[in-house]
């Protein structure tokens, strides 16, 4: 999963994102892909 949809408090999710990071759960690299494929979905949009 690419994105965090519709949290109902943004900044926790956006929190315990960065905490999963911090933790290992969640490598950098990772976070990095999802990023990379959104924003080429975004681009192929137009």
């Amino acid at each position: 999963m690419d994105t965090v949809l519709g949290p109902k408090n943004f900044v926790e999710a956006f929190d315990a994102v960065v905490e999963a990071v911090e933790q290992g759960i969640i490598s950098e690299e990772h976070i990095n892909e999802s990023v990379r494929r959104i924003l080429k979905m975004k681009n192929n949009k137009h």
